[in-house]
């Protein structure tokens, strides 16, 4: 079989790219690793189906990270959407654009395809298709979606705490000053929209090849010609007139590339891999947002702890929502948050603090009413590692994000917290809470902090940089997404940043399909 372009990986941002090809009369073929049917689209569609799809194989695989040092040697999961759609079909639904500093970063350096007045007209393209829910479009017609108790409260106390209100974060990211609002969400009807059902639902002219592992991309002269994968126990060998783009991911990437022999030339060696081209960045760079959560008991019950406990209730908000739209599954659980910048002395948006309508984990809520409230450092200094074990494609590869290596990256969570501290206790908000659960008011002392910090922060789940954009000798791929020294292969999804973006990855992700497929079709 012969295709013009062949997308290894079906997740947000492949299926974002088959589609924009496949329009302009490409023959375009998906391989995806992981499932698809109607049952599976329902609870990925499902607002608050996370509960559900993060801790089901059919959804989601949970890679374990190595030992941290810094965070007492615990081994953090990375959960990562392994469906058709990929992690925009798992993920807590907000929508956060990059700031224009993510991007003047990279233009500066020229890298002219990401200037900023170019990226915003994708962005606005993207969310034309997505049809992106927020506050500014949508709070006269869904006024209950918005009017919650505990989220009008924080609020209020953020705006008493110098966080300037917008009424989209996406408004106003040509400035640093510090800002709150509620978060944009990627639904559509109460659905969640995601890069399956917004790109390929409807889209007929795509071969996917569902539950099919790809061993290596075939190279002949330092040219892609093709994709070997696995399939029910069978290898398949695929053909490519045109171009190969490797959209797997930032742990899946470079995997990849390194299984077919680019990479590192002493990792290549000691597996007993050919090496086609010698590139010691691949797999390195690796960049990710903890987040630390301090839980608060509060005086209400408008809250997914208090659902858990109520059958009853739980059945009333279904109905609500499976008639009406409405009641507490219209929503995810995070609704509002903040981004702290000039006006608490941080020359840019350094933090990112989440409001969480829970708390507990995924597993188990807490037996009490309460909620969340995260803070997460945005340009971590601390950088790690993927690395392939050896040249079995089926053998999950070293990952070693090397959380807090650099200091600096501790003492910024140190400062987000006593940020969340003083928000809490400013009324309104503060008459919500009973008291604070973790780390508890008795965890004052600078040590202490350390202590709670090593002890629980995890990650927020946005992994970068693995394959990250950058001149010949210092990037992996150029500013068009294509590999150094390989001709006719790109690599595209959130494994090309350079830096960590600014707040949630969706949305960049869509962004860089977009600046590859007009890269394309120009």
């Amino acid at each position: 079989m012969t295709f013009d372009y062949i997308i290894v990986g079906g997740g947000t941002t492949g299926c974002l790219i088959a589609d924009y090809l496949s329009k302009k009369n490409y023959k375009v073929a998906i391989i995806e690793k992981g499932k698809h049917s109607k049952l599976l689209n329902f609870f990925v569609e499902f607002p608050n189906g996370t509960i559900f799809t993060l801790k089901n194989k059919n959804f989601t695989k949970n890679y374990l990270c190595e030992h941290s040092k810094e965070l007492n040697g615990r081994k953090i999961i990375w959960p990562r959407g392994e469906c058709i759609g990929g992690s925009s079909a798992v993920n807590g639904l907000v929508y956060k654009r990059g700031h224009k500093n993510d991007f003047d970063k990279l233009s500066s350096k020229g890298f002219l395809s990401w200037e900023w007045n170019k990226i915003v007209k994708y962005y606005e393209e993207i969310e034309d298709r997505l049809k992106i829910f927020n506050y500014k479009k949508y709070q006269s017609k869904h006024r209950e979606a918005f009017q919650h108790p505990i989220v009008e409260a924080f609020l209020k106390s953020l705006k008493k705490n110098k966080f300037n209100f917008y009424n989209s974060f996406n408004e106003r990211l040509e400035t640093n000053e510090s800002q709150c609002s509620y978060y944009d969400f990627t639904l559509r009807n109460f659905k969640r929209s995601y890069s399956y059902n917004t790109f390929l639902k409807n889209n007929k002219n795509i071969k996917i090849f569902y539950q099919s592992l790809v061993s290596k991309i075939i190279l002949k002269n330092l040219n892609a010609t093709g994709v070997e994968f696995i399939k029910n126990k069978k290898k398949i060998l695929i053909n490519c007139n045109k171009e190969i783009i490797i959209s797997a991911g930032t742990i899946n990437s470079p995997k990849i590339l390194q299984l077919s022999g680019i990479g590192d030339k002493r990792l290549l060696n000691s597996l007993g891999i050919k090496i086609n081209y010698e590139n010691n960045k691949v797999g390195t760079n690796l960049r990710d947002h903890l987040q630390t959560r301090l839980t608060y008991k509060i005086r209400s019950k408008k809250n997914f702890n208090f659902l858990k406990r109520n059958p009853l209730h739980q059945i009333k908000h279904l109905l609500e929502y499976l008639i009406f739209k409405q009641g507490a599954f219209s929503l995810g659980a995070i609704r509002a948050g903040a981004f702290v910048g000039n006006d608490h002395n941080e020359e840019k948006h350094n933090f990112q603090i989440n409001l969480l309508l829970a708390s507990g984990t995924i597993d188990t809520l807490d037996k009490f009413n309460g909620v969340s409230v995260s803070v997460s450092s945005l340009n971590p200094l601390s950088t790690g590692y993927i690395k392939i074990k050896s040249e079995n494609p089926y053998e999950d590869p070293i990952i070693q994000p090397n959380y807090f290596e650099n200091s600096l990256d501790l003492e910024k969570q140190i400062k987000g917290i006593e940020i969340i501290r003083r928000i809490t206790q400013t009324s309104p908000f503060s008459e919500l809470i009973e008291r604070e659960v973790i780390p508890g008011r008795i965890i004052i002392s600078r040590n202490d902090l350390i202590g709670f910090i090593k002890d629980f922060t995890t990650t927020i789940y946005h992994p970068t940089g693995t394959c990250k954009i950058g001149k010949e000798g210092d990037g992996v791929v150029d500013e068009q997404l294509r590999v150094w020294g390989i001709k006719n292969l790109r690599v595209c999804d959130a494994s090309v940043f350079p830096e960590s973006v600014t707040g949630n990855l969706v949305a960049s992700c869509y962004l860089a399909g977009m600046v590859l497929v007009k890269d394309i079709l120009s």
